[in-house]
């Protein structure tokens, strides 16, 4: 797990991209405070065009108030209890 700030000004725009393999069931599974962040977009790219290869994923947030809030990523199958990753990203809205 590795803990990352992010700043950011009210109303900007920012991405967050992880690696990811939905073609093997994992998903990233978010988790932040709806009255601080938006999310804007979700986007996975392949890294090429074999089937069941692995590529980034994108999401793009908002901030709407200023405060700390934060966002956990658990890279997890939606059936399955325990992730594999867990990203915490906190942001610092100014």
């Amino acid at each position: 797990m590795n803990n990352k700030v992010i700043r950011v000004k009210l109303g900007d725009i920012f991405k967050i991209s992880l690696d990811s393999n939905p073609t093997t069931g994992y998903q990233w599974e978010l988790k932040f405070d709806p009255n601080y962040l938006q999310l804007e977009d979700r986007t996975y790219i392949p890294s090429n065009s074999k089937l069941g290869g692995r590529g980034r994923e994108y999401f793009s947030f908002k901030s709407l108030k200023n405060g700390k809030p934060k966002i956990t990523m658990q890279y997890k199958r939606s059936w399955e209890s325990t992730e594999i990753k867990k990203e915490v990203f906190f942001v610092e809205i100014i």
